[in-house]
């Protein structure tokens, strides 16, 4: 499927809430795991799985184990969870796997709540300029623009 970055943030939401929508809250990650692989196959849309996440320690590359769940198109990273809630560590989380990996946006899904687009759904960006997707910033508690090593851009998704 050929898509513009504008509308790939769209259809990749478009996907994860179609899912959460048969399924509902409730069940093991792998059942809404599998069952997003196969959304995104019925879409047409490129996807890889548990692409592996290294490091960059003085000129030598060190494999850490981690992996992003799902990274669509080449272009956006997925943690999947199913959790009582996304806490700040699955933020910083996903921030280091962008950061690391070359990504510049990512989202941490929940499908274990009852309303997915409250709790369920968290947008990270992180990129050295001003993104080519529209969204919103937002300033951290003392007012200023997040930052840590690269601008950091969150959204939440209403």
């Amino acid at each position: 499927m050929e898509l513009n970055l504008r509308e790939l943030p769209h259809i990749v939401v478009g996907s994860l809430m179609e899912v959460h929508k048969e399924l509902g809250p409730g069940l093991l990650l792998e059942a809404y795991w599998a069952s997003l692989a196969h959304e995104f196959r019925l879409r047409e849309m490129l996807f890889e799985e548990r692409q592996p996440v290294s490091v960059t320690y003085k000129g030598n590359t060190i494999p850490t184990g981690f992996t992003i769940d799902f990274v669509v198109e080449n272009a956006i990273a997925l943690h999947l969870y199913a959790v009582d809630a996304l806490e700040q560590v699955h933020k910083e989380r996903l921030k280091n796997h962008l950061l690391l990996s070359g990504l510049e946006m990512g989202f941490m899904v929940n499908f274990d709540c009852v309303e997915f687009r409250k709790g369920g759904l968290k947008r990270v960006i992180v990129s050295e300029n001003e993104p080519e997707m529209p969204w919103r910033r937002v300033e951290d508690e003392e007012g200023e623009e997040a930052e840590n090593v690269r601008h950091l851009y969150d959204w939440y998704h209403h």
